[in-house]
């Protein structure tokens, strides 16, 4: 019991949430397995989720608050009596300011608070759209400004904190952690990062080329595919480190490559679409081309929403928490960093294909025919990927060995990244259907240019 609520009748509420994976699933059980009552009104707690095929720990801190208080949607929040709910406490000032301003209050062998660096108190905070997890711009008096980011899913290893704390000496374009809520079991629970100041995520700029391109009134903006392509390439060296086993490359197998083989032709038959057996077997033969050559920890879900575009143009890389739906330890595999490159070629294609259809004024079904015969699409697109990659391989050359191993020349690289462009519209097209069936069309074609050779990458040159 929390408060007059019992735990194990929140079934409803939380598959209601953007958090919680189990919203597909007809019946789920909900166990509370931790509670803390900090004061404040705030319990935090770790909540089981179970279904008949998975189950989940979920850490989730409500607070108990009245409506002339609340401050966010009324769906975040569970109805307890008249004027008296449960929300999501990290909406709230009073989470951040009792926890990392009166942080003495947790400092225990349970669980405690680490600060690495001065923070204020928090005078208002602000929802941060377009995340899965809770994320809030706490905003301080005067000019100061903080982004606070809780884990709903609880890892004991969390990769994004792993990875923030081994990358933020290395490179400057990453958020640095200036403090974290941590459990002795369950993990991190939450982080404070340092706020950008940013105009947009990393899609926007180049959408606002391609639509000028295509009303003729810009060029195509090489240089910033390049500059992503030197950013890209600059935290790929920062993930590279010899002494440190997590991340230190390791040489490919048999095993490796029969693992990312397999994956495809699953993601093939569960994909059900249609292909030329001889071009796929040509694309997944790639990675043959493998065996020897380096892999290493890379992002693992590389695309321009996870960036921030500066108001000084630079590009900010985001959330490093892994590729959605992966299991604890497959957050942790060891993949080309080639595989990134494919990831964000993808999404090179899915924004060209959302900037037509708005261009065209015309729903994704109807731009279908047009996207296929737009030149000026296909040309923007060639000169993006060939930009990115020469930016790329730029921003490694002296660094080729540490990152990809002895790789000979580097237009193998244009064959190697080929399977993981199909791995990643595969994907696509089973998130879409799951989530989004009306935009499965988007990967849908894009894995018919790759198994039938119309894609913009097999005219690009290095």
């Amino acid at each position: 019991m929390i408060g007059e609520i019992d735990i194990r009748c929140l079934s409803s509420w939380f598959k209601s949430r953007r958090w919680c994976e189990f919203k597909n699933q007809a019946k789920i059980d909900t166990d509370l397995q931790w509670l803390k009552n900090i004061g404040k009104g705030i319990y935090l707690t770790v909540v089981k989720v179970s279904s008949t095929k998975n189950q989940q720990l979920y850490y989730i801190p409500l607070l108990s608050t009245s409506r002339e208080k609340h401050v966010i949607s009324m769906d975040s929040c569970i109805e307890l009596g008249t004027d008296n709910f449960l929300c999501e406490a990290e909406y709230y000032p009073v989470y951040y300011n009792h926890i990392f301003i009166n942080s003495e209050i947790l400092n225990e062998n349970e669980i405690h608070v680490d600060i690495f660096k001065d923070i204020k108190p928090a005078s208002m905070v602000k929802p941060v759209k377009g995340s899965t997890n809770p994320v809030i711009k706490i905003i301080c008096d005067g000019d100061e400004a903080y982004i606070l980011k809780t884990y709903r899913k609880v890892y004991k290893r969390n990769r994004e904190h792993i990875f923030l704390k081994k990358l933020q000496s290395r490179v400057a374009f990453i958020p640095s952690v200036f403090a974290e809520l941590i459990h002795t079991r369950y993990g991190v629970f939450t982080v404070i990062l340092n706020f950008f100041e940013a105009k947009s995520d990393g899609g926007l700029p180049f959408y606002n080329n391609l639509i000028s391109y295509l009303e003729g009134t810009d060029d195509i903006a090489v240089s910033l595919a390049e500059k992503l392509g030197v950013i890209t390439a600059g935290l790929h060296r920062a993930l590279v480190d010899y002494m440190d086993p997590l991340f230190k490359p390791e040489t490919i197998t048999r095993n490796d490559i029969l693992t990312w083989k397999n994956r495809i032709l699953r993601n093939i038959e569960k994909s059900e679409v249609n292909v030329n057996q001889k071009i796929l077997k040509n694309i997944i033969g790639n990675l043959d081309k493998y065996l020897g050559l380096l892999k290493m920890q890379i992002h693992q879900d590389y695309h321009l929403s996870q960036l921030l575009y500066t108001k000084n143009g630079d590009f900010i890389v985001l959330d490093f928490e892994g590729e959605p739906g992966r299991y604890c330890d497959e957050l942790f595999l060891k993949e080309p960093a080639l595989r990134d490159l494919g990831c964000m070629i993808r999404s090179f294609d899915y924004l060209s294909y959302f900037a037509l259809s708005n261009y065209l004024g015309l729903d994704l079904k109807k731009t279908f025919s047009h996207y296929r015969k737009n030149l000026q699409i296909f040309e923007w697109r060639q000169f993006m990927i060939q930009a990115f990659m020469r930016g790329y391989f730029k921003g490694i050359a002296n660094a080729v060995e540490k990152i990809f191993g002895d790789i000979a020349d580097i237009e193998r690289a244009l064959s190697l990244v080929l399977p993981w462009i199909l791995e990643k519209a595969l994907y696509e097209i089973l998130y879409e259907k799951r989530y989004r069936p009306y935009y499965a069309i988007v990967p849908k074609y894009g894995v018919y240019e790759l198994l039938y050779m119309k894609h913009p990458i097999f005219g690009v040159t290095l």
